[in-house]
C-alpha cells in the first residue's frame, strides 16, 4: 500500500517515492546534524519508538501519542516518516518553504535512538539513514533556493513541486542508481504542459 498522493517517477521501472523532510524552523535548524551523520530526523521522540502494525502506527501507540498531547497532524506526520517512507526513496532535506539543504536516498528502515534526544533543544529520536547525493557543500555552502511557498510546511511530506523534482532528477542523473528512475512523474508532466 502506498501513501495517499504518492507518485513514482517511472512506475514501470521504479517504486521510488519523492519526499521532503524538514530540518528545523525559522529559529532553529538541524540540517547540519542530518548532513554530518547521514540521517533524517523526526520528533518528538520522547514518546518512544513507534509501534507499527499492518502498515500503520499501532492503535495503542497512537493512543499514547494523543494522551501526551500529540495532534492528529503530528500523528499523520509520524506515520509518513515511520511507515510510508521506504528504503530507496528519494528525500529532499528542507528548511522552511523554499530552501533545500540536501538530496539523498533513504538507506534504512525506520529506527529510534537516544543519540538524537537533544538536538538544539528538540527530541528527535525517530530517524532514518540517508546517503546524501547533493548537499549545500556542492553549492558554496548555500541552500538551493526556490520561490516562496514551493515546499510544504511541516516535517514529512510527499514532494509535490515540479520545479524541485526536476532539479532533484538532474542530481540523480549524475549518480549511478542502477535503474532509470529519474523520469518526471506523469501527473506533473500534465501540469507543466498546461
Amino acid at each position: 500500500s502506498t501513501p495517499q498522493g504518492t507518485y513514482y517517477p517511472n512506475s514501470t521501472i521504479s517504486q521510488r517515492c519523492y519526499w521532503q523532510q524538514g530540518a528545523g524552523d525559522g529559529d532553529r535548524s538541524y540540517y547540519d546534524i542530518c548532513l554530518k551523520y547521514g540521517v533524517i530526523l523526526n520528533g518528538p521522540g520522547n514518546w518512544g519508538k513507534a509501534i507499527v502494525h499492518n502498515n500503520d502506527l499501532d492503535d495503542s501507540y497512537k493512543d499514547k501519542l494523543v494522551s501526551m498531547g500529540a495532534s492528529m497532524q503530528k500523528i499523520a506526520d509520524l506515520k509518513r516518516f515511520c511507515v510510508d517512507m521506504k528504503r530507496g526513496d528519494i528525500v529532499a532535506l528542507k528548511r522552511g518553504k523554499q530552501e533545500v539543504y540536501g538530496v539523498g536516498i533513504i538507506e534504512s528502515d525506520y529506527d529510534w535512538s537516544e543519540l538524537f534526544s537533544d538536538v538544539d533543544g528538540w527530541d528527535l529520536q525517530h530517524y532514518r539513514r540517508v546517503k546524501w547525493l547533493w548537499t549545500i557543500e556542492d553549492n558554496n555552502n548555500q541552500p538551493m533556493r526556490f520561490g516562496a511557498n514551493t515546499l510544504k510546511l511541516g516535517t514529512t511530506h510527499i514532494l509535490g513541486s515540479a520545479k524541485v523534482i526536476n532539479w532533484v532528477n538532474n542530481i540523480l542523473q549524475q549518480h549511478d542508481l542502477n535503474d532509470n528512475s529519474v523520469a518526471l512523474p506523469r501527473y506533473l508532466l500534465k501540469i507543466i504542459e498546461k
